[in-house]
């Protein structure tokens, strides 16, 4: 159980890193112009837009199947746009009776009478941030078992890494029990 345990931590850790990668790239194509990867099916669309600093997801869903989406609509599609104002300028035209946005975090939402809307709108250093603790956990981990393995090699407490040499059953710095003898002890 531990060790599929680990394997997992080990996967999530490797995509979360590829992923911080991936919006560290886009955060740095979007610090001029705006990025959008959108998805569309006949009746809803998911976009997901970086430009200056900001990430929005945005949801749309139609009600009336009689009125789909256009079909030049439909499927991925990545664009790249030249706005003349940012994200979270643009969040209180669109949803005029929502919170104002607060520290770049907003979340809207517009129901209308053929289709509903979602906003989520996030800076990305958060994102990212986010995207990042995950691999650094891995590396403070990966740090600690190998300082460890090389104090117990040499004979040191695997705490304090005081030398064990001369009182191999406890540190008589930390006062922790010796996992095993040192080599060369009698």
């Amino acid at each position: 159980m531990r060790r599929a345990a680990l394997t997992f931590f080990h996967l999530a850790a490797g995509v979360s890193l590829l992923l911080c990668v991936a919006a560290i790239g886009v955060w740095w194509r979007a610090r001029s112009a705006q990025v959008r990867v959108f998805q569309g099916t006949p009746l809803s669309m998911h976009f997901l837009d970086v430009s200056r600093g900001e990430l929005r997801v945005t949801a749309s869903h139609r009600f009336n199947q009689l009125k789909p989406y256009p079909e030049n609509m439909l499927g991925w599609t990545c664009r790249i746009f030249y706005p003349d104002s940012d994200l979270l300028s643009d969040a209180p035209m669109y949803f005029p009776n929502a919170h104002p946005p607060v520290a770049g975090f907003f979340v809207g939402r517009l129901e209308r009478k053929n289709d509903n809307i979602t906003w989520i709108l996030l800076p990305t250093p958060f994102v990212v941030s986010l995207f990042a603790i995950l691999p650094l956990a891995a590396g403070v981990r990966h740090v600690r078992r190998r300082r460890r393995a090389r104090r117990l090699a040499a004979g040191c407490c695997i705490a304090c890494g005081y030398d064990l040499r001369a009182s191999p059953e406890r540190c008589p710095e930390c006062g922790r029990a010796a996992s095993q003898p040192a080599a060369g002890s009698a």
